[in-house]
């Protein structure tokens, strides 16, 4: 294939990852939106006399899981749409604010996605799509063909610096997202009003540990 070839198997493949975050991010909203049903169902089936038990996921859970599996279809895409980019320009794929903030979000999704795995963390999956989803957004307003660098980026220190600042990213947004949680949460348990949606989130000590050891990780790098 020509590069021309892998330019335009990077756009389609960027175009359509875009929509997949889109999808994955409605889909933690329906999330949070069927939490309050959730709740109320709950309630309903222990009253009194009722000895019958559902075993099944409820709504929210499997958005939930749905919300994951299309995060991680759309990181897949980006990271090929990346290397396409990569190919076509026949250098690193982040020269330029375009690829910034497509091989940004494919590194952030995908940390985002390791850490699931980890740490279970995809209650602050709706956050990181929205998040991405902008980004996504904001790329393409500054979308440039792919093309050789600018003389003044034409530095090994390309490779290391952005891609330093990237992870860094990537690790950021997480931290950012369990902080924002995290003081909804609090609040909530400090006035014993923990409503339906937040009652989807672990305690806000579970929220405060991941925000510090994420950020443990990503301030030394960014120093760097």
């Amino acid at each position: 294939m020509t590069l021309a070839d892998w330019a335009q198997i990077s756009n389609y493949a960027i175009a359509s990852a875009t929509g997949i975050v889109g999808l994955a991010f409605l889909a933690h909203l329906a999330e949070w939106g069927f939490a309050g049903r959730v709740v109320r169902s709950k309630v309903a089936a222990g009253a009194p006399g009722d000895d019958s038990v559902d075993e099944t996921p409820d709504r929210s859970t499997v958005l939930s899981s749905i919300g994951v599996s299309l995060t991680t279809l759309a990181a897949a895409i980006l990271i090929i749409g990346s290397i396409g980019r990569g190919i076509a320009a026949e250098r690193v794929p982040w020269g330029n604010m375009y690829e910034f903030a497509t091989t940004g979000t494919a590194i952030a999704l995908t940390v985002y996605l390791v850490l699931v795995r980890a740490w279970a963390i995809e209650w602050i999956g709706g956050i990181v799509t929205g998040f991405s989803l902008v980004l996504l957004g904001i790329g393409f307003s500054v979308y440039v063909p792919a093309g050789p660098l600018v003389p003044s980026l034409q530095s090994y220190w390309l490779v290391i610096h952005v891609a330093a600042v990237m992870i860094a990213g990537a690790l950021f947004l997480l931290a950012a997202a369990a902080s924002v949680l995290y003081l909804l949460k609090s609040r909530a348990e400090k006035r014993e009003q923990v409503g339906p949606i937040l009652a989807r989130f672990p305690v806000s000590s579970v929220m405060d540990r991941l925000a510090f050891r994420v950020t443990a990780v990503a301030f030394p790098l960014w120093t760097f």
